[in-house]
Formats: C-alpha cells, sequence, structure tokens
C-alpha cells in the first residue's frame, strides 16, 4: 500500500491515478479517501488525482501516545504538505470539505507554491485566516464533540448514564483551544456505546 514517509512518526496513506494537472482532494470527518471513490472516475484519465488519508483517518497511521501536536491543523496540514513534497508535486488544484476544507487552505495561505487553485465545497466550516487560527479550530472542534457525543446520550437518559456524563460534561466545558482529554473521551463514548455506537480508538476498550 503507497504511504507517505514517517513525518513526526505518522505515515500517511493516499491512492494516486492519472496523470496530467495534479488535484489534491481532502476528506472530511470522519471520512476518508475512499469519500471520493465517486469523484474521481468524472475527472478523467488527463488529471493526476491524489486523495490522501490525514493522520488518524483511514489507513493512515493512528497513535495514541506521544503525539504532541500531530493530530492538530498545523499538524495535519504538515503532514499533507510533505507528502505532496515527496511526490514532486506543485501548483496543484487543492479541494476540500469539511476539516479538509481547513487543511486545503492552510496549505494554500502556508506553501503557495503547492497551489494553483482553491476548491472548498461545503461545508466548508469557514473561510479565511481569521477562521484558520489554532484556536478557532480547537473550539470548532470541541463543539462538534460536545454535541455530537454529549447531547445526544444525555437525551437518550439511559439508567446510570445521565448522571455520569453531566459530571463527565462538566469537565469537558472549558475554555476553547484547549486539547481534549482521551480518557474523558473514551468514557464518554463507552457510557453512551449501546444507544449510540462509536469506534474506539486502537489499544482502548470499552468498559
Amino acid at each position: 500500500m503507497p504511504f507517505s514517509q514517517p513525518r513526526q512518526g505518522f505515515r500517511n496513506y493516499y491512492e494516486r491515478s492519472g496523470s496530467g494537472t495534479p488535484v489534491v482532494l481532502v476528506h472530511g470527518n470522519p471520512g476518508d479517501h475512499m469519500e471520493f471513490s465517486r469523484v474521481v472516475p468524472l475527472l478523467g484519465d488527463n488529471i493526476d488525482v491524489f486523495t490522501p488519508d490525514l493522520r488518524g483517518y483511514g489507513k493512515s497511521d493512528k497513535h495514541l501516545e506521544d503525539v504532541g501536536n500531530a493530530y492538530s491543523l498545523t499538524g495535519q496540514v504538515d503532514g499533507v504538505i510533505a507528502l505532496i513534497d515527496e511526490l514532486g508535486v506543485s501548483n496543484a488544484v487543492l479541494c476540500g470539505y469539511d476539516v479538509g476544507s481547513f487543511t486545503a487552505q492552510t496549505i494554500a495561505m502556508k506553501r503557495p507554491d503547492l497551489a494553483h487553485s482553491l476548491v472548498i465545497a461545503p461545508p466548508t466550516l469557514g473561510v479565511g485566516r481569521r477562521s484558520l487560527e489554532e484556536k478557532a479550530v480547537n473550539a470548532f472542534l470541541h463543539a462538534i464533540l460536545y454535541v455530537r457525543w454529549v447531547s445526544p446520550v444525555l437525551r437518550c437518559r439511559r439508567t446510570g448514564s445521565v448522571p455520569r456524563l453531566r459530571e463527565l460534561g462538566r469537565t469537558r466545558r472549558r475554555s476553547a483551544g484547549q486539547v481534549t482529554n482521551n480518557g474523558v473521551m473514551v468514557e464518554l463514548c463507552a457510557v453512551g456505546a449501546a444507544q449510540h455506537p462509536v469506534i474506539v480508538p486502537p489499544g482502548r476498550e470499552l468498559r
């Protein structure tokens, strides 16, 4: 399988097809490169298409220990840039949606030599420099996690789950930009798993 060289200890899986104008398609959350499986054939054979998996997604490496900022916007961007450089690509059409829109926009700002043009598909989650600041991105992801995992389980009112989830929820209400505690998220997922199936990170078990 095609992987990039490790950067910050992470390899990015990617698929490549065609030849010609380079196009990089960056997926959203919680997807992977397969989200573009119906798009790639429509682009034709004269396009050099790259569909990477971001760190922690799809077939890319997934680490839980000593990751630093590897999963942050900066880390994801650095990983995709390293892959593009490794493949000798420049002046590409950068496309993305959802978290992929953050990634594609930031690549274009950080390395304009890599971007011929930028295609942002809804949902964009925001456009422009202000929305791409690390603190803003972290605050957005914090809101997604809280609404997606905590609120629905509170509404389901499973026996014994509500008090614990409320307690855990209070530990989740932190200032924008703070990193989510993995242990808290795993326990939140565990309490709500029966009603709301979740993907468990490698090396973790639901108890």
